[in-house]
């Protein structure tokens, strides 16, 4: 079962490595990571402004590979809170003493734009799939039956949520759902690399 984790974990970095806007939103997310893990000052301001806004307290986790346990769980915190990361870089753009610091807050809000939110929705619906996968091949005891009918399964999640079915478009998994619903201008301008590294990965699972 170990092997069978190992793979999953490498058909991960393969479509890390196929997909380049894969390698931009990794590298967003960990400069968020960095920009409020370093500073305590806006560590403590982000917190105050998710209580302003409701959110739940979670925290901006970083991503040291592409594992999709952790990934799953990074996404799953990020989209959550990302209207709050949001209104903190706003705040610092505008009132923090160094300019330095602003001018690193006004960059961090350029790379969270539509397609970063679109993708973080995306990203969150997709490695909850991949998750409950991961758990499986975690358990004590664990037929190969067993794990070829979530490997099975899995593709078919993807398939259906993210690539489509005999000209059936996509149903997009509840976050993308909720967040197309309630910007219903990205219906029909969904980025392709979310097809393609659908694909991608469902062609390095099968290997």
């Amino acid at each position: 079962m170990y092997c069978i984790a190992h793979r999953l974990h490498l058909a991960g970095k393969d479509v890390a490595n196929e997909v380049q806007y894969f390698k931009e939103y990794e590298a967003t997310c960990k400069e968020l990571y960095s920009y409020f893990n370093g500073s305590y000052k806006r560590m403590i301001n982000l917190k105050i402004i998710q209580e302003t806004n409701d959110d739940l307290q979670l925290t901006i986790l970083n991503i040291i590979s592409t594992r999709w346990l952790l990934l799953s769980n990074i996404v799953s915190n990020l989209y959550q809170i990302l209207d709050s990361i949001i209104d903190a870089l706003n705040f610092d753009r505008m009132n923090a003493n160094d300019q330095r610091d602003r001018n690193r807050a006004a960059k961090l809000l350029e790379l969270l734009d539509s397609k970063f939110k679109l993708s973080t929705m995306y990203m969150a619906d997709l490695t909850y799939i991949l998750s409950i996968l991961c758990k499986t091949f975690q358990k004590d005891n664990i037929s190969l039956s067993e794990v070829k009918n979530s490997l099975n399964m899995s593709i078919a999640a993807i398939t259906t949520q993210f690539i489509g079915i005999d000209d059936q478009p996509p149903t997009y998994g509840i976050n993308l759902q909720k967040y197309i619903q309630e910007n219903p201008y990205y219906n029909h301008y969904l980025p392709d690399d979310f097809t393609y590294f659908a694909k991608a990965l469902i062609s390095s699972l099968q290997v």
